[in-house]
């Protein structure tokens, strides 16, 4: 029995040693096509050191510090592929071969020398802190996934309450208790056996000095941590995109506009609602075949039937709707009042919650508009030209109840909500929702992009039935406003390219709800104007009469809800007055 032990116990090391180099050469092995020659032969002369290594070793004990090493090796290289996607980086590997032989080589030679514990806790530290990274890698990678440019702006973003919520809420669990426990328990278990005294054979140094050379020379080489490059990459970026937007909303803030705002009430609240590249042509209380709005067209709402955006690019467009430049005064951007400003000035709360990109080329001019608000939340964490999402529009419902629990009934309040709604890719925008639409012969015959399309339109539906019921019972609700910032194209593949410019594109859904703090006036003239033509840069002094704001930068007649509103079809146009509504095929009928 003892005898049998004993050869269990000589058997069992080298046992393991193998199967953990073989999952080791298992991570790195098919990347050897895709790389140069120089890179493949260092990887598999470096790897071969660590057998080598291994069975010249006599000492159980050491055998079970080199086990060790490889092993922290083995994950810290599983982790690092996988959370940086980076599954052919030769030379990171052979980097990270190199330090580990080194590290394992070094406190083996320094055990043989008196008075080097010091040194030797110093190598234990290094070890910890590799492993503790490890963790980290690995861990993110199992919760998250791989590394892409959400998680880093995520992690700009956010701030140590976050931090700690985020941590309580989501990543405190089980799953976590168990790998820091895993974790912690091995690397005790390496000191335990690394701090033990032993008799290591003969260590042929030309291992140590070919460590060295491989180290210095694959470190050395461009491709080295690609992984960590392009995160480093993508911290440049996020900082590049936040400092373009600081300047636009450093030149905003340098506007000396001599202007008053008075509002003619209190305790009222309007919310507005902008919406992303909804064609009008596909809402069902627009006339399409597709039920796609059956709580809009059930509702007691006021649609216009004639509104058009003022461009066909988000920027483009806001940056007129909420400000006082539009089509028809020549007014510059950074020359006019905003409607935030406006409302600031006449002592409304202001507030912004948007699932849109916060700062990028595309999106600066209307995010310095939102930065204006008493109160700015973005959930959407990318920066830059992005179209992606963390979380759906419906996220926006939770984010506006947990900001009405907080505010003061007794003022004056103005909410906007910025959608990511229907903009491309369709089928991103409704991911993991189900959202069942009628069968019809027409999805039979078209791609699946018309299907989804149809599918946020209806999602945007929901998310407007659900803002209207969380609001209309809020002591002194006046009016839910909705509109899109431009159409699409969606049956010819178009888009919303201002270069292949069609009338779907710039067709606009505008809706208004009204509560009992509205004057019965103002919505009797706005049922008077649903029919006449309306471009959404006129949205400023449309939201102007609507709340009631008394100032000396409304225009009347560029306000749908006022008796003077005049937009003559001969003068009325979009894509910023390239193109004249009067041509536009629809018109023409």
């Amino acid at each position: 029995m003892i005898n049998a032990y004993k050869r269990f116990q000589r058997y069992i090391s080298p046992f393991i040693f193998v199967l953990l180099f073989c999952i080791n050469i298992s991570l790195w092995i098919r990347g050897l096509p895709s790389n140069p020659i120089v890179n493949s032969l260092s990887i598999l002369f470096i790897s071969m050191l660590w057998p080598l290594f291994f069975f010249t070793q006599k000492s159980v004990v050491v055998k079970r510090v080199v086990i060790f090493h490889l092993l922290i090796f083995t994950v810290g290289l599983y982790s690092y592929q996988r959370f940086f996607d980076a599954e052919t980086e030769l030379t990171t590997f052979t980097v990270l071969s190199c330090f580990w032989l080194i590290t394992l080589i070094s406190l083996l030679e320094l055990k043989k020398v008196e008075r080097t514990k010091v040194i030797r806790w110093g190598f234990y530290v290094l070890v910890g802190a590799f492993w503790l990274v490890t963790f980290g890698l690995f861990f993110t990678y199992k919760t998250y996934g791989d590394l892409d440019k959400g998680f880093i702006f995520a992690l700009m973003q956010t701030n140590p309450n976050e931090s700690l919520e985020y941590f309580l809420d989501v990543l405190w669990n089980w799953q976590l208790i168990g790998y820091v426990s895993l974790f912690i328990g091995g690397f005790f278990f390496y000191l335990k056996v690394a701090s033990r005294s032993y008799r290591s054979s003969q260590i042929p140094y030309v291992l140590l000095v070919i460590s060295f050379l491989f180290l210095g020379i694959s470190s050395q080489n461009e491709s080295s941590f690609g992984g960590v490059k392009r995160a480093y990459g993508y911290v440049k970026e996020y900082q590049y995109e936040l400092s373009q937007l600081q300047k636009v909303i450093s030149e905003r803030q340098l506007l000396n506009h001599q202007y008053s705002a008075v509002a003619t009430s209190e305790g009222k609240l309007h919310i507005m609602v902008i919406g992303e590249s909804l064609a009008k042509s596909h809402l069902s209380s627009y006339g399409y075949h597709v039920r796609t709005t059956p709580w809009i067209d059930a509702s007691d709402k006021i649609l216009f039937t004639n509104a058009y955006s003022n461009h066909t690019h988000t920027m483009e467009s806001l940056s007129l709707a909420l400000t006082q430049s539009n089509q028809y005064n020549d007014l510059p951007y950074y020359e006019s009042v905003s409607l935030i400003s406006l409302l600031n000035q006449a002592k409304f709360q202001t507030a912004w919650l948007s699932n849109q990109v916060s700062a990028s080329e595309w999106d600066n001019l209307v995010s310095a508009l939102a930065y204006e608000s008493s109160y700015v939340r973005f959930i959407n964490n990318n920066v830059g030209k992005s179209d992606r999402t963390n979380k759906l529009d419906k996220a926006l419902i939770g984010e506006l109840s947990q900001y009405l629990a907080t505010i003061d009934k007794t003022k004056n309040h103005f909410i906007v909500l910025h959608m990511m709604g229907s903009h491309i890719s369709y089928c991103d925008r409704v991911k993991g929702e189900n959202i069942e639409l009628p069968e019809n012969d027409f999805y039979m015959t078209s791609d699946k992009d018309l299907r989804c399309y149809d599918q946020t339109v209806k999602s945007t539906d929901n998310f407007l039935n659900k803002i209207f019921n969380l609001v209309k019972e809020e002591k002194g609700f006046a009016s839910l406003t909705y509109f899109s910032d431009h159409g699409e194209d969606v049956i010819n593949g178009l888009g919303h390219d201002a270069k292949q410019f069609t009338e779907a594109m710039s067709e606009i859904p505008f809706l208004i709800w009204t509560g009992k703090g509205v004057n019965n006036k103002i919505r009797e003239q706005l049922m008077r104007n649903r029919h006449k033509i309306f471009t959404n840069d006129l949205i400023f002094d449309t939201m102007i009469g609507l709340i009631g704001i008394e100032n000396n930068v409304y225009q009347p007649e560029f306000d749908v809800s006022s008796e003077q509103y005049y937009l003559p079809k001969e003068i009325a146009a979009t894509l910023h007055n390239k193109v004249l509504i009067s041509r536009l095929p629809g018109q023409k009928k």
